[in-house]
């Protein structure tokens, strides 16, 4: 039986120090924008650039830099400066949009990856260290599991929101500049209401 109080009142556990929801508001925004224009990606170079193996590279590239990018900035990503590496995480996100737009070689697209790895890289390493600290063992599933549903939720939403817009414009060059507003209200977000 007294197990059993023990158990129930461990669930009941509130976080150590109040999660900020603007985590939850700049994740979803910065899906919502920027995971439809990746669905599209090897459109957008397959318009500008002519050889499959570079536009193959590219899209594969990405996963790979965000791979040594995470081992990396775990060790630089200290409470004091959490939430700078979430905004710039997500003006990254816009700034590569806006790359997209522009990009007409190789390189450029190369460096969008790039920009595209680090900004997923800092949003979402600062966010996971933010609240792995502010949590505790027995909640922090569910902390990480709003974080996440955030996260696909902007997915989605923005997905049918871009195919939407689709339907009425056909031209992907003019949608991007929508969708660059979206990761800026995450940055925004970030730096008005998180504590």
């Amino acid at each position: 039986m007294e197990d059993l109080k023990n158990e129930k009142s461990d669930d009941n556990l509130e976080v150590k120090t109040p999660i900020s929801k603007s985590i939850y508001i700049a994740l979803f925004f910065r899906n919502f924008g920027t995971r439809p224009i990746l669905s599209i990606l090897s459109i957008l170079m397959a318009i500008r650039l002519t050889n499959d193996l570079e536009i193959g590279f590219l899209i594969g590239f990405n996963p790979l830099i965000q791979f040594f990018l995470m081992l990396l900035t775990r060790n630089i990503m200290k409470d004091k400066n959490l939430k700078l590496f979430m905004i710039m995480g997500y003006i990254l996100s816009a700034a590569t949009i806006t790359g997209y737009i522009f990009s007409n070689n190789f390189v450029a697209f190369l460096i969008d990856q790039v920009l595209l790895s680090c900004s997923f890289t800092f949003f979402w390493n600062a966010t996971q260290i933010y609240i792995a600290k502010r949590t505790t063992p027995q909640n922090k599933g569910k902390y990480i599991g709003l974080a996440n549903s955030s996260f696909f939720t902007g997915s989605f939403l923005g997905g049918i929101f871009f195919s939407i817009i689709l339907i009425f414009n056909s031209n992907y060059y003019e949608i991007l500049w929508i969708m660059i507003i979206f990761p800026l209200i995450s940055a925004f977000s970030i730096l008005l209401k998180f504590k």
